[in-house]
């Protein structure tokens, strides 16, 4: 359960090697799904009763601790579940559920009816999130995953933490990602992810984001002045009201942009979209 910790320290050596570990206590090691220098996670087996899950190595306790904060906190059907944590000798492990579907990134572009159940269920997720007090400063396509089921679920909540403390880490996240209030003096709110949230529904319909360009610089350049997307041929389809629903996620301007319950109420007004 959250909070259990336990030692394992041929894990952490294992990670550092590259190589895979066996076994962490009860959990069977059967592939790895993704490494990076912050970590890595693998898809495991619970030796006990058979169940999958994802185990998580980080190296930096420090988001591993916000991590396991906010999943703690989070207890929502559009946001993955924490399971178990612990810390070894070189960094923290998490045990989260298994979600076999793959990633946003992967699964794009959507059809417009699975792009309106995955906007349905990022808002909730994110109006969740907003509820307790936090925002999850990494809203990015790589971070929706898909359950069985085909809801969409919101992971990795490394970055995550509360709205008065948010402006402490604004250059945290994707740069293709970032609300352009990120890029002044920020003044974060609930808003800032919304627009995190803009730039992955783009990406979900055109399979690339929004915001491009060969340096941060231009990426950013492109957040503070967008170019007129919804001229674009992969959004030629989406319905006026709904394009004008997108537009106001993306907008520069964070007062003239909802937050997440507010965009998920108007987003249920509009009835099924049609391909």
């Amino acid at each position: 359960m959250p909070g259990n910790e336990r030692s394992s320290g041929g894990l952490a050596a294992s990670l550092r090697t590259g190589q895979h570990p066996s076994v962490l206590s009860d959990y069977e090691v059967l592939e790895k799904i993704a490494e990076s220098p912050r970590g890595r996670v693998d898809h495991a087996r619970n030796a006990v009763d058979g169940g999958e899950v994802a185990l998580k190595w980080v190296a930096d306790p420090q988001v591993a601790a916000r991590e396991v904060e906010a999943l703690t906190r989070l207890r929502h059907p559009r946001i993955v579940r924490l399971l178990e944590h612990g810390e070894t000798g070189h960094g923290s492990w998490l045990v989260l559920e298994w979600l076999e579907g793959g990633t946003l990134e992967q699964a794009a572009p959507l059809s417009l009816q699975e792009w309106q159940r995955f906007a349905v269920d990022a808002l909730k997720a994110l109006q969740a999130v907003h509820q307790a007090g936090m925002l999850h400063l990494d809203v990015k396509p790589a971070n929706f995953m898909k359950a069985g089921g085909g809801a969409w679920k919101l992971i990795d909540f490394g970055e995550c933490g509360l709205v008065a403390q948010a402006s402490e880490r604004a250059w945290t996240g994707s740069i293709h990602c970032m609300a352009p209030e990120r890029f002044g003096r920020p003044e974060l709110d609930g808003r800032t992810d919304v627009y995190g949230l803009g730039c992955t529904l783009a990406f979900a319909l055109a399979g690339r984001f929004v915001h491009e360009g060969e340096t941060v610089p231009q990426v950013i350049t492109s957040h503070l002045h967008p170019p007129d997307w919804g001229q674009q041929a992969v959004f030629a389809e989406l319905p006026d009201a709904w394009k004008t629903w997108l537009r106001s996620l993306l907008s520069v301007d964070q007062d003239r942009r909802p937050d997440a319950a507010s965009a998920l109420e108007a987003l249920k007004g509009f009835g099924a979209v049609t391909s």
